[in-house]
């Protein structure tokens, strides 16, 4: 038997026992009710929450006196949302294809957690019950005969403890088995003024677009850009979009697989790495007095880039190709004896087309 934390949860344990017992609300006969029933467990394996929804056409899909609204507890808590409020018990009717629990999830901390979900009397249905995890973009099908355990984690991206992550919803056997997209992996990468975002799928069915949706909270996320699926139902594809950014905050993404129904599967989410500092360009002396200029790079992507000196009647002077790794570089340059006293203008140009500039005066 698992241990369990003395908190909130234990009553509501209690209540759930009671609930599913033969002392149920309701008019009709609960000999046979249908009940799905949640428990939320830590990483020691400590029962922290838990919550049941009661399934039988004596009760309503609106928030009535058969619905136990939930007492919060001062650590993790799972419960239901239903008409804006959070539940520990939901009465509702028998469920049908398209139905879904909208858990809610409060005060996770950075740990793997464990829900364990078992349902009573629910064979009968015909349905498949699918978990959508919001964060990672995984679904996990959920046993109606049997317990299932599912295992999520949360992390330092405040995404991975975000209120809605989880979602359950029945699906006719059919709809299940034709997700419209697999998702296989996403990531992104920052440049200077840009992110790349990439994703490979697999089994598109009928996908007619991607959209890519950026947030800054990972939590509410806007359509930032579409891309057209190719259509490869057998195979894998990819695909990639450059979200041009005036800014280089953090940022979050995902993709939403759209299909000519109006289905759609989530990616996981991805955020940037640390903002990358503004791109730059100095130099010294400046005035230069002798042969050696000191040049510094700042704050752009990693590739390789032309610096040049150009005299202000447009005639260059000097030019070389200079690698710049991780972002920054330090470069001594030793200018021709022959280039004259003068204003120039010193200037580093990437393989994309941007340019940094910098007036350089020579007395030597």
């Amino acid at each position: 038997m698992r241990p369990i934390v003395p908190t909130v949860a234990l009553l509501c344990c209690f209540m759930l026992a009671s609930f599913t017992g033969s002392s149920q609300p309701g008019n009709g006969n609960s000999s046979d009710r249908m009940f799905l029933r949640a428990k939320l467990y830590n990483a020691a394996g400590y029962i922290l929450d838990g919550n049941a929804v009661a399934f039988d056409d004596d009760f309503s899909n609106g928030y009535d006196r058969d619905d136990a609204v939930k007492m919060m507890n001062p650590g993790e808590n799972l419960g239901m949302r239903r008409d804006g409020r959070t539940l520990a018990i939901e009465a509702r009717n028998v469920v049908t294809a398209n139905d879904t629990i909208y858990y809610d999830l409060r005060n996770l901390s950075i740990q793997t957690y464990e829900i364990k979900f078992a349902a009573k009397y629910m064979h009968t249905v015909g349905l498949v019950a699918v978990l959508k995890d919001n964060f990672t973009g995984i679904q996990t099908p959920v046993s109606l005969t049997d317990s299932t355990f599912f295992f999520f984690t949360v992390t330092a991206n405040p995404a991975s403890k975000a209120f809605d992550r989880l979602t359950l919803s029945f699906l006719s056997p059919m709809a299940a088995a034709v997700l419209p997209v697999k998702f296989v992996s996403t990531t992104v990468k920052r440049n200077s003024g840009s992110n790349s975002i990439s994703w490979v799928v697999a089994e598109e069915m009928h996908i007619t677009h991607y959209n890519v949706e950026r947030s800054t909270d990972g939590r509410s996320f806007k359509t930032v850009g579409r891309v057209a699926a190719g259509g490869n139902a057998s195979g894998s594809a990819a695909y990639d979009y450059t979200d041009v950014l005036t800014d280089a905050s953090l940022v979050f993404y995902r993709i939403t697989g759209q299909d000519k129904d109006g289905r759609h599967n989530y990616s996981k989410i991805v955020q940037t790495d640390a903002a990358i500092a503004a791109a730059s360009l100095s130099s010294w002396p400046n005035p230069l007095t002798g042969p050696q200029l000191q040049v510094k790079i700042s704050g752009v992507a990693q590739g390789n880039y032309q610096l040049a000196l150009t005299s202000m009647l447009g005639q260059k002077v000097y030019s070389s190709t200079q690698r710049i790794i991780q972002g920054t570089g330090l470069l001594s340059i030793s200018l021709p004896a022959q280039v004259v006293n003068g204003q120039y203008l010193l200037s580093l140009t990437g393989e994309d087309g941007s340019k940094l500039q910098q007036q350089l005066i020579i007395k030597r």
